[in-house]
């Protein structure tokens, strides 16, 4: 009995004393390569962000990946592609970027490391004005034998990456083939959409020659009923600006539980006087995280609700219509959607137009300023051109409300 049990003793403790030993080398090895984790991750970003100012995928940066037909990849020289085929002129004239790296682990094969990444930037088609993008990258790492790091994944909120990742899985070919054709149908859509804003833009542009264009009159108090109370849309601006990389902690945050887009789209609109609605099968509204309706956290339960509400004299609630790209003005939303599904909301925050529509800005402008809020992993926006932008958007005509 006392050799059997002394026999388990030495099994624990060399088991104890090669769990330690491991712990150590892990420690060891975090400790060792943990500044140079840094180095390369910082690094890696510095390639990303020259390359998306001067839109030229730059050659290094399949160096920093372990298979150069990554999605990573595919969506940043997809992405750029898309850039240079819009009318906005979508280069940096300037950018900054701070990295905040909240944790670095080891397990043994690779290192996880979550980053937050906070760029300030100057599109050209701004004229100066600035945006300002909020990331949290999780990127997976890992050490080849000659001591090189690469990214095996690097998760982060992009809705051309997510479009990519959804063509690719209607396709039945090859891995590579699948997302060389993604990429290949996101551009032709990208192509075919900015062709048909051209052909408009120039019949806008004939006509301000003569024309000064005017803003759409708002709807008039109906004195029966509900009544209807006109959209402020300064203030919905204003809350948009203030709380868009900063969320109101008197909401909670849903990034970490599917998305916050809409959590935020809403609160937008209830700061422009929109007002909570609680009546009939469609409803909108928000007290705590327990008590709201579906509509204000879901982009497709919102496109349900506001197509159904249809805000009236005898009808409670927001008046919105689905609308067009000229029709959109301050305040309004834009939505993604494929095949009549709502993934994505956004809140129009300013027009970008040429010096020939300056008289009438949102009747003349070629593109707008949205802020987002992500769909999942934290991603935040502030003033970035919707050009940036897939081109499977609706867009959303906030007309007012009545109560």
């Amino acid at each position: 009995m006392k050799k059997t049990i002394s026999f388990l003793l030495a099994i624990v403790m060399t088991i104890s004393l090669q769990t330690v030993a491991l712990a150590q080398t892990n420690s060891q090895m975090l400790n060792s390569d943990y500044e140079e984790v840094k180095s390369f991750v910082s690094s890696y970003f510095d390639v990303i962000d020259k390359s998306l100012s001067e839109l030229s995928i730059s050659p290094e940066l399949k160096n920093y990946y372990k298979s150069e037909n990554c999605l990573e990849y595919i969506s940043i020289d997809t992405t750029i592609q898309h850039r240079l085929l819009q009318i906005s002129d979508l280069h940096y004239s300037d950018y900054k970027t701070t990295l905040s790296f909240e944790d670095i682990s080891y397990d043994g094969e690779s290192f996880n490391v979550i980053v937050d990444k906070n760029t300030d930037m100057y599109f050209n088609c701004f004229k100066g004005e600035p945006s300002s993008i909020y990331e949290r990258h999780i990127i997976d790492i890992v050490k080849s034998e000659n001591d090189t790091f690469r990214i095996v994944s690097d998760n982060y909120s992009d809705e051309i990456k997510d479009l990519l990742k959804l063509y690719r899985n209607f396709s039945n070919t090859t891995m590579t083939n699948n997302i060389e054709k993604a990429k290949n149908i996101l551009l032709q859509e990208s192509k075919n959409n900015v062709a048909l804003q051209k052909s408009e833009l120039e019949l806008l542009k004939n006509e301000a020659i003569d024309n000064k264009g005017k803003l759409p009159a708002e709807e008039k108090n109906i004195l029966s009923g509900f009544g209807f109370h006109a959209y402020n849309r300064n203030a919905a601006q204003s809350y948009a600006y203030t709380y868009v990389l900063s969320p109101n902690s008197s909401y909670v945050n849903f990034e970490s539980m599917g998305g916050n887009c809409t959590n935020f789209t809403s609160q937008c609109l209830r700061a422009g006087g929109i007002p909570f609605d609680e009546i009939g099968g469609h409803q909108w509204y928000y007290y705590n995280s327990t008590n709201r309706a579906p509509a204000w956290t879901s982009a497709n339960y919102f496109r349900t609700y506001y197509k159904n509400n249809v805000g009236s004299s005898s009808i409670k609630g927001i008046k919105a219509v689905t609308s067009d790209f000229a029709s959109m003005r301050l305040g309004d939303l834009v939505q993604l959607v494929s095949s009549g599904t709502a993934s994505h909301s956004m809140f129009i925050s300013s027009p970008i137009y040429d010096n020939w529509g300056s008289d009438d800005p949102w009747k003349y402008k070629y593109d707008v300023g949205i802020c987002q809020n992500s769909t999942s992993v934290a991603g935040r926006q502030k003033n970035i051109p919707l050009s940036t932008k897939p081109t499977n958007r609706e867009y959303v005509h906030i007309e007012g409300s009545y109560y």
